[in-house]
């Protein structure tokens, strides 16, 4: 049953290609937001000025760029709404999405809902994905766990989240050590040490307007992995040898349905050289200043 007021909260930074088509879908909604904020985190492109021709939109701004985490925590402290829907800049809601995460609040210790990703790059199918980074991320990297729904995961996406706001103001918000990824990581370890639970729906979806090429596929792993890993050591959590399990499951699977499955040797490629990747920021970030939890 919806009797929660909602905010939805976009952070933003040089979000000018996506900003409007963002908006537009979160007015869309089968299920209106009370609230909607824009977290401009220092743009210095046309941002700005097109989320000031929406009305209904409440734009906050930063005067420097201070990251993902502290934008999150600025939507946090301004929203006034009894659950926070956040929502990254460079996605279009379904129209259901908001009806969707709010149903899975049916009970007080469910502090958060998220959905998953859908890349739009090739809508629901293959079909359509002129590029082979794109393809290969869609096939191995899109962000979301699977077709079922789930109770008890140990973190949402961040790109299609939703959090009650007393359980955010409980933990302190987001960690602004977080500039580009792993908040998402990190504040799901902190909900679930509070006995808490995390909710995946796979129905809440958002579509995620990315292309990449090699450069910014192996940016976006590292920081995945460099950010995933590191947030985990910062909670003492013992995630050294799963993460190395996950690296070396995923690239046989991927390989196996690269080369069997997709006959696609220039996929393959790119797994073999994604898993190289995932291991130095692994490595990377076991080895940084802070003490290593194996």
């Amino acid at each position: 049953m919806d009797n929660f007021s909602v905010t939805v909260a976009v952070p933003c930074y040089n979000g000018e290609k996506f900003i409007s088509e963002n908006i537009s879908s979160i007015l869309s909604q089968a299920r209106i937001p009370d609230e909607i904020l824009v977290i401009d985190d220092g743009c210095t492109d046309r941002t700005p000025e097109i989320v000031k021709g929406f009305r209904e939109v409440k734009l906050i701004q930063h005067m420097s760029n201070k990251g993902l985490a502290a934008s999150r925590n600025t939507a946090l402290r301004n929203a006034s709404g009894d659950v926070l829907v956040y929502l990254d800049a460079d996605t279009r809601a379904h129209s259901k999405l908001l009806e969707t995460l709010l149903q899975g609040y049916y009970a007080d210790e469910i502090a958060g809902v998220g959905g998953r990703g859908i890349e739009a790059t090739a809508s629901s199918t293959e079909e359509g994905v002129n590029d082979i980074y794109n393809l290969w991320r869609y096939l191995h990297a899109s962000q979301g766990f699977g077709d079922l729904s789930i109770k008890g995961v140990n973190m949402l996406w961040g790109l299609c989240s939703s959090y009650r706001k007393k359980v955010l103001e409980q933990v302190g918000g987001f960690d602004p050590i977080y500039k580009t990824n792993g908040e998402d990581v990190d504040i799901g370890i902190k909900i679930n040490k509070l006995g808490l639970k995390l909710v995946y729906l796979p129905e809440a979806i958002v579509y995620h307007n990315r292309n990449d090429n090699f450069d910014s596929l192996k940016e976006m792993i590292t920081r995945w992995y460099f950010w995933g890993y590191t947030a985990k050591k910062r909670n003492n959590d013992p995630a050294f040898l799963h993460y190395l399990r996950i690296i070396l499951f995923n690239f046989i699977k991927n390989i196996i349905f690269d080369l069997i499955i997709k006959r696609n040797p220039g996929l393959a490629f790119i797994s073999l050289k994604a898993s190289g990747i995932e291991l130095k920021a692994t490595f990377k970030a076991l080895l940084s200043k802070e003490q290593p939890w194996l």
